[in-house]
């Protein structure tokens, strides 16, 4: 696998939240500066109005290629 990312969304206490984590985390291996994260649930929110955290961790044969140049959320 080239280079990518690997991101989940945590609750308060930095555990993943059902459907956005573990398993059920977004991967995105597009070379582009561009990219829309989705994850495989139909819910639009997923918080109740508490802080919701993402986690960005690098995968791939050589991660140190890997570049998170900015982080927009919606």
């Amino acid at each position: 696998m080239k280079a990518g990312l690997r991101i989940e969304i945590l609750d308060e206490q930095f555990s993943g939240i059902a459907g956005y984590s573990g398993d059920d985390a977004a991967i995105l291996d597009a070379d582009d500066y561009d990219v829309e994260v989705r994850w495989n649930r139909a819910a639009a929110y997923i918080s109740d109005g508490r802080p919701v955290y993402l986690s960005v961790r690098f995968l791939g044969d050589r991660p140190e290629d890997a570049r998170l140049h900015a982080l927009y959320v919606k």
